[in-house]
């Protein structure tokens, strides 16, 4: 999910440029650092998140790596944010969405990597049966037999 909240974010910023006429004269620096930003790290979740579906331990780490490095550049900005704001003659009603967005970001990702520190534990274990999904059928049983039944 947060992959795909990821690529929407980039999407939603590259594409009204790519509008405005000659994306690099709009703005190739912003172009690339929304690259960087949003969409790298979309594409790199959704690739990551194939490979612990297969219980790949790399695939944790990557995963953790990246979104630990996300945690730190969005504390960073969501501190500058709330600083220029308040510099700025206070919070408007405005300048408080971007903050808003930026503490939703920083808790999902703490809680990413909550989730993902809990998940070395996880992929050590082998999946039980062919379908690991649901619950296995019962075999109906006769009933016991009674030790003190006569069969006359």
């Amino acid at each position: 999910m947060l992959a795909g909240v990821f690529l929407m974010l980039g999407t939603c910023t590259i594409f009204p440029m790519m509008m405005a006429g000659n994306p690099v004269r709009t703005g190739a620096a912003l172009n690339v650092g929304v690259l960087i930003v949003y969409v790298g790290p979309g594409v790199i979740y959704l690739i990551v998140s194939m490979y612990l579906q297969r219980r790949r331990f790399w695939a944790v780490v990557v995963a953790l790596v990246l979104a630990s490095i996300q945690l730190l550049f969005s504390v960073f900005a969501g501190a500058a944010l709330v600083f220029f704001a308040f510099s700025s003659g206070g919070i408007g009603g405005f300048s408080i969405i971007p903050v808003v967005v930026f503490v939703f970001v920083i808790l999902a990702l703490a809680q990413l990597i909550y989730h993902l520190a809990l998940s070395f534990e996880a992929i050590k274990y082998e999946e039980l049966g062919q379908n690991p999904h649901g619950f296995e059928p019962l075999v109906i049983q006769p009933p016991p037999e009674y030790p003190g039944k006569d069969e006359t």
